[in-house]
């Protein structure tokens, strides 16, 4: 049988008769026959009984680990989800506490302010205040009055 030189699998397989005068296709023949027996030889040891329990355990593993993964990406989910819930729930309810503080800090101030001690002691300040505009103050005092509020305020900040 003729065969191309680099096409040697290409071809049809010879049969006994065409091998048989040749040894190196004999001993490919051969080898051919033994691997083909050490394959049924490995699936025989075997019964078929042995090997359905094995095809059941290998799809109820295989079904197992699907359904954690499932079950795993959904639980992931709701806990990402439920958390992200909680902290909008914890933020809405410090800003109400926020909202609630400065409105009670208004009103206080509002009773502070109307009350029986403040308005003669604002009355007094504007007083106070009117005098000290037609005042006049000297370089020095100038001085002091700012030396004060850069070494009290600046070093402060």
């Amino acid at each position: 049988m003729l065969q191309s030189s680099g096409d040697e699998d290409a071809a049809d397989p010879p049969t006994e008769d065409q091998i048989t005068d040749e040894p190196v296709a004999q001993e490919r023949l051969e080898a051919r026959r033994f691997k083909r027996l050490r394959r049924n030889r490995l699936l025989s040891r075997f019964s078929i009984q042995s090997k359905l329990v094995l095809m059941m355990v290998l799809c109820a593993t295989i079904a197992a680990a699907v359904v954690g993964l499932i079950a795993f990406q959904a639980g992931r989910s709701s806990l990402r989800t439920q958390v992200f819930n909680r902290l909008t729930e914890v933020r809405e309810s410090q800003s109400r506490a926020l909202e609630s503080e400065f409105k009670d800090l208004k009103n206080s101030l509002v009773l502070y302010s109307h009350g029986a001690i403040a308005v003669p002691a604002l009355q007094t300040f504007i007083a106070g205040f009117d005098q000290l505009a037609d005042a006049t103050i000297n370089p020095a005092q100038q001085q002091s009055i700012a030396d004060y509020y850069n070494d009290t305020l600046t070093t402060h900040s």
